[in-house]
């Protein structure tokens, strides 16, 4: 309680008793407290009873008539002590300095008892803040329990996935091929045509599989952070992309781009799915071009790919990041619906954020940053 322990450390409480002990029992009025420079409460009562002394001593007049009040004011000063600021001095009608004494003590009484009070309550505040802190530190300990039971489970039913329903489907595609290679000479075109259906989404189903896994690991991976030569990863992921999905006769320009302080490998996620998005969004076009670079906008470098493919309508921009939403159909265009919701995931565990702008059949520009 700041207010009562800086009176319960100063000494001025009981250099006043001292004073009025002195005038009472040897009758010498020449004594006097010293002021300090704080200029409040206890300083005001030291003034009035270096007055009160100064007077009697020129007046000749005899403490003993004062006697009755000043053991009412010295009494009222034990309690003061004690820090107990229930007492009050008795003020008379005479306006004299033992009054100016009094109502001091009264004053000063008062503004330890409201400060006393606040303090309580600021305790009691606290007290019940901590038991607060103390459920909550309780509950967060019963949820990270709990979450990590559920991380557990997550991992057996990622393992689960990752191998027991692989299996059926490499089962069904190997099956079908078999007897689609067997059978080949028999089969009309149409009943080719289902048994290529039936292979075409095996591999579909297990692509799905696989991005629904990476999205899923995402959101747990450790992020291993370190620069990245982000000029050089675009031109590596172009590299692979070619390998992986073949010639492709967009032309493809990247532009000087500042490093990264990232994780490499879930940075290489999100140029393969942007570059591939801008590949196969832009194949039908005549001339087809896509630049990969970076601009400053407020001190802050945002990275970018752009192309002059199909685009979309920013209509239904509210459904480009999630899981399963696709602008464009299936039949026209090839994916899960997973690739855009992974890079979101990415950016938003980097601390960045992404977002796009599009015009329906003149391409699109997807922006991204990363934590500063």
């Amino acid at each position: 309680m700041e207010s009562e322990n800086k009176y319960k450390q100063d000494d001025r409480i009981e250099k006043i008793y001292a004073l009025l002990l002195h005038y009472t029992t040897t009758g010498d009025y020449g004594a006097r407290a010293s002021v300090s420079d704080k200029g409040d409460e206890l300083d005001a009562i030291i003034v009035g009873l270096n007055t009160l002394g100064e007077e009697l001593q020129a007046s000749g007049k005899a403490v003993k008539e004062f006697q009755k009040r000043i053991d009412a004011i010295m009494n009222v000063l034990l309690h003061y002590t004690v820090m107990d600021f229930s007492a009050k001095a008795e003020v008379s009608e005479n306006g004299d300095e033992l009054d100016a004494i009094a109502v001091g003590l009264n004053t000063l009484a008062e503004e330890l008892q409201s400060s006393k009070s606040e303090e309580l309550k600021h305790s009691q505040e606290l007290e019940e803040k901590a038991e607060e802190v103390s459920r909550l530190n309780k509950t967060l300990e019963k949820n990270l329990q709990e979450l990590e039971i559920a991380n557990k489970e997550l991992e057996a039913f990622t393992y689960s996935v990752s191998h027991d329903l692989r299996s059926p489907l490499r089962a069904i595609h190997g099956y079908t091929k078999i007897l689609s290679d067997d059978l080949a000479a028999q089969l009309d075109p149409d009943k080719k045509e289902m048994m290529n259906g039936v292979m075409r989404n095996a591999k579909k189903m297990g692509q799905l599989i696989d991005d629904l896994l990476a999205f899923s690991r995402t959101g747990r991976k450790e992020l291993q952070k370190q620069d990245i030569d982000m000029t050089a990863l675009a031109k590596s992921t172009v590299e692979e992309l070619k390998n992986s999905i073949g010639p492709f006769k967009a032309k493809i320009n990247i532009l000087p781009m500042p490093n990264a302080h990232a994780d490499q490998s879930l940075l290489t996620m999100v140029f393969v799915n942007l570059i591939s998005n801008a590949i196969k969004y832009s194949a039908k076009k005549e001339n087809a071009e896509i630049t990969i670079g970076s601009n400053k906008r407020k001190e802050e470098t945002v990275y970018f790919i752009e192309d002059n493919g199909i685009g979309f309508d920013m209509l239904y921009y509210d459904k480009l990041f999630g899981v399963f939403q696709r602008l464009h159909s299936a039949e026209e265009f090839e994916g899960t619906g997973v690739g855009l919701a992974l890079v979101k995931r990415i950016i938003a565990r980097h601390g960045g954020k992404i977002w796009a702008e599009a015009k329906l059949g003149e391409g699109a520009t997807f922006y991204f940053t990363l934590s500063r």
